[in-house]
């Protein structure tokens, strides 16, 4: 199974940032207030003097539940499989996120591949000439050494998707295990369109990374048993098309016209995209002014509003996108 593919990724944490801080800091999750949290896809540093830059991967602000003064710093870095080196750069992050901020600064690692099986506790240290000089304590999940089970038990959304690239233990395979993934996910109440499918499409894009998962998976869709799941892991363009055609032929019916389908169909496809990207203006930033909404509602293009809901990830500010 392949690890983890970095925008993917991106994509789910800014979707879900409290399912990720629970599933990776969890002591932090229970002290801060879940709801403010909002992670930057990157920041840079200019080290000097060889002005080289780094990109943490998620970074977001935090502050107390109780207090909302007590503010600190989260910090999520994600590898696609693990190596030594990976420490020493969480580190220098770290330290350099500190720095920047002036707070403390909470800091998790997820592997897709390799490192600890599961979620650990780490502290390293640097050591010279006998002294400890400073520690840095962190934690780190790595997902394929992880009980898919575990996490499929789990309350958080976020858990049932990553679940797909965990270890298959009590499920007749991979395959298998992509639909229970998919089932939790399909039946599960509370979540709007747009996340849900998120969550799905994750499941189904690293289930069909591996060849033979992928042959177990498309055996098992086609089985009378799983053909409901089937119908409800779409795409979540094909369910906005499907919308649209929904409402472009009620039109048509009201209209005795064929223009009516057509633009029903349209306009079901183009407003679906359209709420897509708002909701993930809102995750990202918070609540998009009333101009930024009336920018989204002008885009009449499908492409351009996939352009646009893919660089939502990848930019620090509505700015950027040129939507103010």
């Amino acid at each position: 199974m392949h690890g983890i593919h970095d925008q993917l990724f991106k994509g789910l944490a800014v979707a879900f940032p409290g399912d990720l801080v629970t599933l990776l800091l969890p002591e932090v999750a229970a002290r801060i207030d879940l709801g403010h949290l909002r992670f930057e896809s990157k920041e840079f540093f200019l080290d000097t003097p060889t002005g080289r830059r780094r990109f943490p991967d998620l970074v977001s602000r935090a502050r107390g539940r109780s207090d909302p003064d007590d503010e600190s710093v989260v910090h999520v870095e994600h590898f696609s499989r693990y190596r030594v080196a990976c420490r020493s750069r969480v580190w220098d992050y770290q330290r350099l996120l500190g720095i920047r901020y002036g707070l403390p600064v909470h800091t998790g690692v997820v592997y897709g591949r390799g490192g600890p099986a599961g979620l650990v506790e780490n502290v390293d240290g640097e050591l010279s000439y006998g002294r400890m000089i400073s520690t840095f304590h962190y934690n780190s999940l790595g997902l394929s050494g992880a009980s898919a089970a575990e996490y499929l038990a789990r309350p958080e959304p976020l858990a049932w998707s990553l679940a797909v690239l965990m270890r298959p233990e009590g499920f007749g395979g991979r395959g298998d295990l992509a639909m229970a993934c998919l089932r939790r996910i399909a039946s599960a109440g509370g979540l709007d369109d747009a996340r849900r499918h998120l969550l799905l499409n994750f499941v189904r894009t690293y289930v069909k990374l591996d060849e033979r998962a992928a042959r177990e998976y498309e055996r098992l869709l086609h089985e009378p048993r799983n053909q409901e799941i089937e119908a409800m892991v779409m795409t979540w363009a094909e369910e906005v098309e499907a919308k649209g055609r929904e409402e472009g032929l009620q039109k048509g019916l009201e209209t005795g016209l064929k223009k009516g389908l057509m633009k029903g169909l349209k306009k079901g496809r183009l407003e679906g995209m359209q709420d897509l990207v708002l909701h993930l203006l809102r995750q990202r930033f918070g609540a998009p002014s009333a101009k930024v909404r009336r920018r989204v509602g002008a885009i009449t293009s499908s492409r351009e509003l996939t352009r646009l809901a893919e660089r939502l990830v990848q930019v620090d500010s509505p700015e950027e996108l040129g939507l103010t």
